[in-house]
């Protein structure tokens, strides 16, 4: 097996609420728009405006690390359907063997809800995690210590709760390496990896159609007479599959980014791979809202760097809509990609050519085209690799990985929730801006003609050691509510370019004598907002003047404060946050209710 190979098999062991009751109303030219970048801003008792009224959930803004003694990382993350996350990785910290699956679920908050670890004597690494539509939870990896070979496959499926309802192991007398899990339309599942048991080469393409309990429905792998590795893979609206990774045995030299589209019984619909005279790989894919792909990888053909991140858009039969590099003078690999509800893009990985580092997680917002909107890096001094990217319900991103910088033990997750322009509230120390510029270079595309190989996987079925494990969470930098009680009666209408705003008074126990009227610019990217008034003693204002793209608070106050926006954490002092102008009243940090 090639060094570059064995790097990628194993490569990230080796590797190392701002309670936004608040939405945007514009004024422009005299027209009504609904901005689709939602921002919230916190107060201690927040309006909402946007054209009538909407109730926003609550949001927070975090970048959190979670560890042990020993080391933890973190290779994948989603929102859960409650509103909180569940995310797996490896850990050595707990458990019987080397490395052990390590799952936590969270609250919205960013606080431990549970957190298990399941192994045996030897090495347990999971590399994907998807809920179910009926609540569990599917974990996906690689297993040392069960099965019938070398390593083989595993999936896990848990309860809400976090207790085990099965584990499988599915391999043949080599090696099987598992790195993507999803649920299929039938509520079955739809495993991707690579397997040196069968197929024509050293290792080949393998998936797995499994229906709910893990039992085998189809199996077939795919591959020429070298090492072939896919890394992603999901089903698509026509109820086929997509698989991308890399292949040695296809393309134009090294390896190249191999895609191959599936019918629904796994025979292949088209095959094409991409790349040039080195080494270029897909660690990630998604169908996309037109029926195409979003593909992310490394490339060491093109870019302005060793090893840059490469970004493909390509149509329902695999032509080429568009294609950028993204990197600096060093290494950058992209891990995870996903098309935003505009129709953008986000892209995650490494980065060694930016950041405060030798290596710092890579975020970069991407327009339909590829172009750059923002891009930044988090990070610290040490090794800060970022894995997985999510969407959130909020509009934000959902991101984790490893790092080295700050640390409970040797390497600890990073998780971060950012808002949609890559914030962790009003500021955190950890975030700088990058400087890259996409170059479109010019791949070889190759229609490729691989035939598939029925698989003769063994099944087993697993009694894994289950840990109740006692990670810890350690604030970097945090962006969070301060409680109180949110006015969610907001009304607003228009007369020619005067907005006219409306609203209930509070219940509880809130002394309010008047309300302050805020306006600030949009986009938000940081609270700028002067007050119009701070001595509303009714319920209505008009705003006459408003002639541009505007948000509005209205904040409640008493004799002597004002509702608070909120406070934020920079990984040393805690602080209320501050307008971009003086406020009508310093800030009330108290429950308001």
């Amino acid at each position: 097996m090639s060094i570059l190979m064995k790097q990628l098999i194993d490569k990230k062991i080796d590797l190392c609420k701002h309670n936004n009751l608040f939405s945007k109303f514009f004024v422009q030219g005299g027209s009504e728009m609904l901005s689709r970048n939602l921002v919230r801003v916190l107060t201690l008792v927040i309006v909402i405006i946007v054209l009538f009224v909407i109730v926003v959930g609550a949001q927070e803004y975090w970048a959190i690390m979670y560890g042990a003694s020993g080391s933890e990382w973190g290779y994948a993350i989603q929102e859960a359907a409650d509103g909180g996350y569940i995310m797996t990785g490896p850990t050595t910290s707990f458990g019987a063997g080397g490395y052990d699956i390590w799952v936590v679920k969270l609250d919205s908050s960013a606080n431990i809800v549970w957190q298990r670890s399941f192994g045996g004597s030897s090495d347990e690494v999971p590399n994907a995690i998807k809920q179910t539509s009926n609540g569990n939870y599917v974990i996906a990896g690689r297993t040392n210590s069960y099965g019938a070979g070398g390593l083989d496959f595993f999936v896990l499926r848990l309860d809400a709760a976090g207790n085990l309802l099965w584990f499988k192991t599915y391999g043949g007398s080599g090696d099987e390496y598992a790195y993507s899990i999803s649920e299929t339309t039938d509520n079955g599942l739809f495993l991707v990896g690579g397997s040196s048991s069968f197929g024509a080469g050293n290792l080949d393409y393998c998936v797995i159609k499994l229906d709910f309990d893990g039992n085998i429905t189809w199996q077939r792998v795919y591959g020429g007479g070298s090492i072939d590795m896919p890394y992603a893979g999901q089903q698509t609206a026509d109820d086929g599959y997509i698989l991308a990774g890399g292949g040695a045995s296809v393309g134009a030299g090294g390896y190249d980014i191999w895609i191959v589209k599936l019918d629904s019984s796994g025979n292949i619909a088209w095959q094409k791979a991409f790349g040039g005279s080195a080494d270029d790989l897909a660690f990630a894919i998604q169908q996309t809202s037109d029926s195409g792909y979003i593909v992310a990888g490394r490339t060491s053909s093109y870019g302005v760097g060793g090893v840059d991140f490469w970004v493909l858009r390509l149509d329902s039969i695999g032509n080429i809509i568009w294609q950028r590099t993204y990197g600096g003078g060093s290494t950058d690999w992209a891990f995870g990609v996903r098309q935003t509800n505009e129709g953008d893009f986000v892209v995650a990985g490494r980065t060694d050519s930016y950041g405060a580092g030798n290596a710092d997680y890579w975020v970069l917002k991407l327009n339909d085209s590829g172009n750059i909107l923002w891009q930044k890096t988090y990070g610290g001094s040490a090794l800060d690799y970022a894995y997985s990217i999510n969407l959130t319900s909020d509009g934000g991103y959902i991101v984790t990985g490893v790092n080295g910088s700050y640390t409970v033990g040797g390497y600890d997750v990073l998780s971060l929730k950012l808002d949609s322009y890559g914030n962790v509230g009003i500021q955190c120390s950890i975030i700088n801006i990058s400087s890259a510029t996409p170059v479109t270079p010019q791949p070889a595309v190759v229609n490729t003609s691989v035939t598939p190989v029925p698989s003769n996987m063994q099944v087993n079925n697993i009694i894994p050691n289950i840990v109740t494990t006692t990670a810890t969470k350690s604030n970097l930098c945090y962006f969070a509510l301060m409680p109180g009680r949110v006015l969610n009666n907001l009304f607003m209408t228009k007369s020619g370019n005067d907005v006219i705003l409306n609203w209930q008074a509070p219940g509880g126990i809130c002394d309010v004598i008047n309300y302050g009227v805020y306006r600030g610019d949009l986009p938000i990217i940081s609270y700028n907002h002067t007050f119009l008034s701070c001595a509303v003693a009714g319920l209505s204002y008009t705003d006459s003047s408003a002639s541009g793209s505007y948000y509005y608070l209205v904040v409640p106050l008493n004799k002597n404060k004002e509702g608070s926006y909120g406070r934020s954490f920079d990984g040393v002092n805690w602080q209320e946050i501050q307008v971009g102008s003086p406020a009508c009243l310093p800030q009330l940090l108290l429950v308001c209710n």
